[in-house]
Parts: structure tokens; C-alpha cells; sequence
């Protein structure tokens, strides 16, 4: 009877460690001021907080939920989300997982009747052990862009990615939205100089594109301000 009986018992205490962790996890998400979802290699959504439902409800995201599936609004941002989602969910040497990266949608600043939101995408690796899947997830966190740049974020950026001054300018000017010309033309340097600064810029951060290094450098901006 003994032998019929244990292993009902040890599979209820799992079930109840897995409900209990998935409750403390989804209450730790509550009370943060910031979007988060835990996604599947499909980009299905296994769990999100309040503030990441907001950003959905609202008529203007450029992001959307189908099927149970997180969704960007246009085809290259959709297709970009779903390169990081795939790669932060992957094994590398089938031990390491991927380092996923930084996302801005809409990716084009011109689309103003779109709120622009920064998308970092980073491995989840205990998702399993919280009950939340089966398989391996990706965690999003979602900032909104604000729409002016604080005082303190160039010399932030600067402090932060080890940029020279004209490096710091350039990288807070297009944060700030501007063209590569139109950062030059405020500066008075040439595209070319700009070129030379921007592939600079992303050896420093790691970056490979100008659309890459701009979300990188806004999922950095709410840290600009504090403890001034």
C-alpha cells in the first residue's frame, strides 16, 4: 500500500513547491514599473505582469498578443523579436545559453503615432523549475522611450560604455532620434567623422547596428538620473 501511495505523495509536493514558486514568481513580477514576459522559444507567453498587460491594452503599441503569442507590429521588427527570443532560448556547446539582446519597436522613429518601447531579451533559465514550461524560456522587459532625453544621460553613456566626449555626444544625439546627418550638422563634423565616431561607438557597446545601438543606449536612460 505503502509502495501504491509515495509516489502520489512526492508528485503532490511537487506540484505544490511548483504552484507555490510560480505564485512568489508572479507576485515579484506584480511590483515591477516595467513590462515583463517570460516567453517560449515561440515567443508564447508563459507568464507576464500587470504593467506588461497595459502596454498590450493600449492602442498604440506597437507590440500585440495573437494566439497567446507576443507579436511586433511590423514584419522587420517581428522578424528581429523573434531572432532574440529563438537565441536566448537556445543551448551554445549544449551547455551556455544564448545572450538573446535589445530591441527598439517600431524601429523607425518616424512612426509617431506608435509608442516606442525598448525590448531587452535575456535568457530565463529556471522557467522549468518554477513550473512555468516545459522547455526553455526568454525573459522580455519592456521600457517605454521617453520622449526627451535627461541632462545627465551624456555624461552617463559616456561614464558607462567609456566614450570619449564627441563618442558621447553622437550616441546621445541619435538616442535623442536624430538622423546620422543631422547629429553631424548639430556638431558641425562631417557624415564621414560621424561614421568613424559611430563604428567606434559600437566597439565599445558591443553593438552591430544603429537601430541595435539605439535601444541599447534607451534601456539605459531611466539609470541616468539616479543618485544626482
Amino acid at each position: 500500500m505503502l509502495q501504491k501511495i509515495v509516489p502520489h505523495i512526492l508528485r503532490a509536493g511537487q506540484i505544490g513547491r511548483s504552484l507555490e514558486n510560480t505564485s512568489a514568481l508572479a507576485s515579484a513580477f506584480s511590483h515591477l514599473p516595467f513590462g515583463v514576459f517570460l516567453v517560449n522559444g515561440h515567443q508564447q507567453i508563459a507568464q507576464m505582469n500587470e504593467a506588461a498587460e497595459t502596454m498590450l491594452a493600449r492602442p498604440d503599441s506597437p507590440l500585440a498578443l495573437k494566439d497567446g503569442t507576443i507579436v511586433a507590429s511590423n514584419a522587420k521588427d517581428a522578424q528581429e523579436l523573434q531572432r532574440l527570443v529563438a537565441d536566448a532560448c537556445s543551448l551554445r556547446d549544449g551547455a551556455m545559453p544564448g545572450t538573446g539582446g535589445t530591441l527598439m519597436v517600431p524601429s523607425d522613429h518616424k512612426r509617431s503615432d506608435l509608442t516606442r518601447l525598448v525590448l531587452s531579451v535575456a535568457p530565463f533559465v529556471d522557467a522549468r523549475a518554477y513550473g512555468l514550461a516545459s522547455e526553455r524560456c526568454a525573459v522580455i522587459l519592456v521600457t517605454e522611450v521617453a520622449r526627451r532625453i535627461p541632462d545627465a544621460f551624456e555624461p552617463h553613456v559616456r561614464s558607462l560604455f567609456d566614450l570619449t566626449p564627441a563618442e558621447a555626444r553622437l550616441a546621445t544625439a541619435l538616442a535623442s532620434g536624430r538622423s546620422l546627418k543631422e547629429a553631424a550638422a548639430s556638431s558641425n563634423i562631417t557624415v564621414k567623422t560621424c561614421r568613424t565616431y559611430l563604428e567606434r561607438i559600437f566597439s565599445k557597446t558591443r553593438t552591430r547596428q544603429q537601430s541595435e545601438l539605439v535601444a541599447l543606449l534607451k534601456s539605459r536612460e531611466g539609470l541616468s538620473g539616479r543618485g544626482r
